[in-house]
C-alpha cells in the first residue's frame, strides 16, 4: 500500500524521531524514504549551526548525515516556501503516499502563535498523514 514515504525534515529532536520511525516504517513495507527540508523564508538556521551564506550546501550534508543515521533506501530534497503549502505539493508532485511529521502536539495561544504545519497537513494533504509526537516510542 505504502511505496513512497515523505517525512518532514527541520531537523529538531522530534523531526529526527519522526526520521527513524518512517524510515522503520519503510523498511517493513519495502517501501522508499525521502526526507524533505522546507527552506522558509527569513527563518533562522543560526541555532542549527548552519551559516547564512552557502544555506543550500550546509542543508544537503545535514540531510545526507540524517540519511545515513536511519539507514535504509532513503533520499533526500529541498524546496524553498512555505513549510506546510510545499511539503502538501512535494507530496503530489513525488508521489508519495504518506507524510511523517514530528509534531509537539501544541494547542490553543501556542498553535496561534506558532502555526500549525502538522494541523495544515493533516486537513490538505491527499494522503495519511503519520504524526510523531514527543511521547512516541
Amino acid at each position: 500500500m505504502f511505496k513512497k514515504l515523505i517525512c518532514a525534515m527541520d531537523f529538531s529532536p522530534l523531526s529526527l524521531k519522526a526520521a527513524s520511525a518512517s524510515a522503520d516504517l519503510a523498511r517493513s513495507l519495502n517501501a522508499k524514504l525521502i526526507l524533505v527540508h522546507v527552506i522558509t523564508p527569513g527563518a533562522e538556521y543560526g541555532s542549527l549551526g548552519l551559516p547564512k551564506d552557502n544555506l543550500r550546501p550546509a542543508l544537503e550534508n545535514k540531510l545526507r548525515e540524517v540519511c545515513g543515521s536511519v539507514g535504509t533506501d532513503v533520499d533526500w530534497g529541498i524546496v524553498d516556501g512555505d513549510p506546510a503549502a510545499e511539503l502538501v505539493t512535494f507530496a503530489q508532485r513525488w508521489g508519495g503516499d504518506l507524510i511523517a511529521i514530528g509534531s509537539h502536539g501544541r494547542t490553543g495561544l501556542g498553535r496561534v502563535l506558532l502555526g500549525s504545519v502538522t494541523s495544515h497537513l493533516v486537513r490538505n494533504a491527499k494522503v495519511p498523514v503519520l504524526v510523531v509526537g514527543p511521547e512516541t516510542t
